[in-house]
């Protein structure tokens, strides 16, 4: 016996989810995290990921693709409605409503996210580098100075 699958498209929009591409959605991610990447697929990709990353009933799906292809709904409300069914599958209604609420909050109202990571520097006398600056922080940036 042998069973064949479609494969799902990665966040890219372009390449088969992977890891090692980096356009994946791990399914042990943080609610809010696979909302977020939920919502940043390419319109396009919609359907494809209701088919094959939810557990829609064919009637529903069928509704999803109509209203798709009439264009009377945003597409990001989709989306949304979406990234909310998966994330209700790997974390419960309730992170799903939560992660929901905190990417509306964040990116649709312009809100500050609930948890921001804060990092203090500490400045040379001559100032800081705008290069260092932008590093990952915790990475041990080299002395660089700018040309002068």
């Amino acid at each position: 016996m042998i069973v064949t699958l479609p494969i799902l498209i990665g966040t890219d929009g372009v390449n088969r989810m992977s890891k090692s591409l980096g356009n994946y959605i791990g399914i042990s991610e943080p609610p809010a995290a696979m909302f977020g990447k939920l919502m940043s697929i390419p319109d396009a990709l919609i359907f494809h990921y209701c088919q094959l990353a939810t557990s829609l009933s064919t009637a529903e799906l069928a509704g999803v693709e109509q209203r798709l292809q009439a264009g009377g709904v945003n597409p990001r409300d989709t989306k949304a409605a979406l990234a909310e069914n998966v994330v209700r599958l790997y974390h419960g209604p309730e992170a799903a409503a939560a992660a929901r609420r905190e990417f509306d909050r964040v990116f649709r109202d312009g809100g500050l996210p609930d948890e921001m990571p804060e990092i203090r520097l500490k400045t040379p006398e001559d100032g800081l580098w705008i290069v260092q600056l932008l590093r990952t922080p915790g990475s041990s940036p080299r002395a660089v100075k700018p040309a002068a």
